[in-house]
């Protein structure tokens, strides 16, 4: 008599993981992103008054 044992795992603690992961990843970037865009705007601005102030 022979038995055979499949371990299965529905992977719901894993994909749960891996998806909190992914959340909290996606916040940074567009944390980040919304720095670099302000950042931008500013510098866009800066340079606008400056090239009128010259011409």
């Amino acid at each position: 008599m022979e038995f055979s044992y499949e371990e299965r795992d529905n992977g719901t603690q894993t994909d749960n993981i891996t998806c909190n992961h992914e959340e909290e990843i996606n916040k940074r970037v567009k944390s980040e992103l919304n720095v670099i865009q302000q950042q931008l705007l500013k510098f866009n601005r800066d340079t606008l008054v400056d090239s009128c102030k010259g011409a």
